[in-house]
């Protein structure tokens, strides 16, 4: 077995290292980020006050929800999803982003949070609780929409 010059090894290590590394944070990353906590936070207000109307235009027309019976692609299929769960004015549906983060290019980005069930005569009840991931994209009027959206 050859063995590599202990030169050649600490240049691969350098390069490794480097490729691994993530971009330090700038000013511009940073105000990105809360665009998607707003965006996040004016979904979740949309919704609270229009329902599914407001569910369905936070997202990419392309967009997925991922749930427990599989992929739901595309406006329609959101929309026949979500009006079931939604349409119980009995209950409230609310959500807030805990963190963001933002692709280097600026265009791409998440929020993760959690959500509540509770009953909108009784708010400090939760009937139910959980996390999620949504995945934003800026569209090319500078709008976020959700393109992929995931609750536990």
């Amino acid at each position: 077995m050859t063995q590599r010059p202990r030169s050649c090894t600490i240049v691969l290590f350098a390069l490794t290292a480097a490729g691994c590394q993530r971009p330090a944070p700038t000013p511009e990353s940073a105000e990105v980020r809360q665009e998607i906590m707003q965006a996040e936070r004016g979904f979740a207000a949309a919704v609270a006050r229009r329902g599914v109307d407001a569910w369905v235009a936070a997202f990419d027309s392309n967009g997925a929800e991922i749930t427990s019976k599989g992929v739901i692609r595309g406006s329609a299929a959101i929309r026949a999803h979500m009006t079931p769960q939604l349409a119980d004015t009995s209950v409230l549906l609310s959500w807030e982003p805990d963190t963001a983060d933002v692709a280097a290019s600026a265009d791409l980005g998440y929020a993760i949070g959690h959500w509540k069930l509770t009953p909108r005569s009784r708010t400090d009840s939760v009937l139910a609780h959980g996390n999620y991931v949504t995945i934003w994209k800026r569209q090319a009027n500078g709008e976020w929409k959700a393109v992929v959206d995931i609750g536990n």
